[in-house]
């Protein structure tokens, strides 16, 4: 669960939750779509007038991970699910799950390397 924790950390993602009792690891990454500045102009002029239609502002994708020993006890099973939520500039969002392979295929692999038992305490192989 460590190696997880570490790979969602490596990856930008904070903070890093660990649940050991149900092999649940959450963690978060936060981004920013548009500057400070132009966020408050947005709103000073959407005070006076409403004909500005909303834009997204601000993205929060979210990691779920579950691991747990494998039935011959040599194996480690992960799943996992990141969902994307997109505010918008009138504070509405939208939730979906992420479905980008490379997201995935870029956690896992990394995942693959922590886990490896010829890794040594760097992650490097030995």
């Amino acid at each position: 669960m460590d190696a997880v924790a570490k790979v969602l950390g490596d990856l930008g993602f904070a903070p890093v939750s660990v649940d050991r009792d149900s092999g649940l690891v959450e963690a978060e990454h936060n981004a920013t779509l548009v500057p400070k500045w132009r966020q408050l102009l947005r709103g000073a002029l959407k005070s006076y007038t409403s004909i500005f239609p909303a834009k997204a502002d601000h993205e929060r994708v979210a990691a779920i991970v579950t691991v747990r020993a494998g039935d011959d006890g040599g194996a480690t099973i992960v799943r996992t699910r990141f969902d994307g939520t997109v505010w918008d500039s009138n504070g509405d969002s939208r939730t979906k799950t992420l479905l980008q392979p490379e997201l995935y295929d870029d956690f896992f692999s990394k995942v693959s390397k922590a886990l490896s038992p010829a890794a040594d305490k760097d992650g490097a192989p030995k």
